[in-house]
């Protein structure tokens, strides 16, 4: 029986195999993009296939290893096909979208909800729901011309722009959250770095800790051993606490240890343009 199983599962990987090869090569052979569709991915669709079979091929010539390799390859096959398969196709009245598993599905465009940008200030995807399907289209994929003839739509039906409607569900988002919650939302990722500050800082401080309690200082090595132990929790403390500071204070200098992205100024409390002296004229 167990044999049975990993000659299905080998079976199994190399009809995966094939088949992101076949996807592949019908996406190149469609030839180059038209103006009103958006899939250029298909680079990242060969990387993630030979990144699967580095791993296929050693589970086929070692079969006893088959199940553990293809946790990793099938995965990576699967990538492999959403980036040489999806893509969309558009109108004046909606759009067709492609699977990874090459169906394509007629929306509307009154089927659209929720379009929003997700990503840092150097790239940024665009994420939104189609009936009960969510959507994501990659940076790379250029999806800005789809979003213009979204809009274009919006606006012949006396809708607002999407980029203002998701401007619009952000301010009322931020004015529910109280004065620190709302400094995190004016920053990319800003509750992600929190937790991941606080978790990084929570694993050195306990792994700095539980060294000094263990060392005994017999040796001029155990001495070093403590100090850098002592710096770890320092730095355990330190870390989360300079981010809590930073966007307490909203300390732009502190900030930019943490993040590079745009930090958003505050919506209800825009800052005032500097007043420049006019040259020529004396202070008084």
């Amino acid at each position: 029986m167990a044999v049975r199983w990993r000659e299905m599962l080998l079976a199994f990987e190399a009809v995966v195999f094939l088949f992101a090869g076949y996807c592949i090569w019908a996406r190149r052979k469609e030839g180059e993009h038209q103006k009103q569709e958006t899939n250029n991915l298909w680079p990242l669709a060969v990387f993630f296939l030979c990144c699967s079979l580095l791993f296929g091929i050693p589970s086929i010539l070692f079969p006893g290893e088959g199940g553990l390799l293809a946790v990793i390859s099938l995965p990576m096959a699967y990538v492999s096909m959403i980036a040489s398969n999806c893509r969309i196709r558009w109108d004046t009245r909606g759009f067709w979208y492609r699977t990874a598993l090459r169906r394509e599905v007629r929306y509307e465009y009154e089927d659209v909800s929720r379009m929003r940008r997700i990503g840092s200030d150097l790239s940024r995807d665009l994420v939104f729901r189609a009936g009960k399907r969510l959507i994501c289209l990659d940076d790379w994929q250029g999806w800005d011309r789809f979003a213009s003839a979204y809009d274009n739509w919006r606006t012949q039906n006396r809708q607002i722009p999407w980029r203002e409607e998701e401007k619009q569900r952000w301010l009322r988002r931020y004015q529910r959250h109280g004065v620190f919650g709302r400094k995190l939302d004016r920053i990319c990722f800003g509750r992600t770095l929190l937790v991941f500050a606080l978790v990084l800082g929570a694993f050195f401080a306990a792994a700095g800790f539980v060294v000094l309690l263990t060392t005994r200082p017999a040796a001029a090595k155990d001495i070093v051993m403590l100090v850098v132990s002592a710096l770890f929790v320092l730095a355990g403390i330190a870390f989360p606490a300079g981010y809590i500071w930073g966007v307490a204070h909203m300390n732009k200098r502190v900030l930019r240890f943490y993040t590079k992205n745009r930090i958003r100024p505050d919506p209800l409390n825009p800052e005032k343009p500097k007043r420049f002296r006019k040259a020529g004229r004396p202070r008084k």
